[in-house]
């Protein structure tokens, strides 16, 4: 379950950036993140649209109250078994996902809501399972959306995206080129055929594709892939 969030443009940080957030079950007026109590994480998401020239941001946190108890072994065991639970229900949804994506979304997008794929209620996802031949490319055509971040990514079937240090596997709003409209064509090809907006299958014929749109504005764009060979393209 997904508890409760906060977004940037609610934090009201000072003149430097910095902000304080509080957590905990009771407001506290200021920027407070009112949780239910039974939460086990905290999460904080950061979008680059440029990875090289934007900087981490750094957080720290504290701990306000009486100092939890001693771990004893009966709560140990305990956990242990909810992490095993946890790794199996994983492990199960992620081969489920994988059945039902090459089958109902071969070459096709589908919408999926966010807290089904990932715990980011406010994205909205768009999957395909992408396969052609090695003498064939993939095409994508759309229009960009009105979202704070929109990408495409490629992903094997554990939902690990490919190499991304050696190659573009992934593309975000700031890095597609599009006409005066915002309309697109990414082009993927198991080698560079010479389109703008490559995105190099790294050598898998197989694969997701994940359309990632960050606090989107109306409706997902339509998504229209078109599978031909390199001599047609060229």
């Amino acid at each position: 379950r997904i508890g409760n969030r906060f977004t940037d443009a609610q934090l009201q940080p000072d003149a430097d950036g910095r902000f304080e957030l509080y957590l905990g079950t009771e407001p506290q007026g200021g920027n407070t993140l009112v949780a239910d109590g039974d939460e086990t994480a905290i999460m904080v998401r950061q979008y680059y649209a440029d990875r090289g020239t934007q900087a981490p941001i750094e957080v720290a946190i504290e701990f306000l109250g009486e100092p939890a108890t001693q771990l004893d072994p009966p709560t140990m065991a305990k956990e242990l078994q909810r992490s095993q639970r946890m790794l199996k229900a994983i492990f199960e949804r992620t081969v489920g996902a994988w059945k039902m994506i090459t089958t109902m979304a071969l070459n096709r997008f589908i919408q999926i809501p966010g807290e089904a794929l990932f715990p980011t209620p406010d994205n909205t996802y768009q999957v395909a399972w992408y396969r052609f031949g090695y003498n064939q490319v993939m095409l994508i055509r759309g229009t960009l959306p009105r979202s704070r971040y929109f990408s495409v990514t490629l992903y094997n079937a554990w939902m690990e995206s490919f190499d991304y240090t050696r190659h573009t596997i992934s593309r975000n709003h700031t890095r597609i080129t599009a006409d005066a409209d915002g309309r697109f064509e990414l082009c993927l090809a198991h080698r560079d055929p010479g389109h703008p907006n490559w995105l190099d299958t790294t050598g898998h014929h197989a694969g997701y594709v994940l359309a990632r749109n960050l606090l989107l504005e109306g409706e997902p764009p339509e998504l229209e892939i078109q599978v031909m060979y390199e001599g047609e393209w060229a």
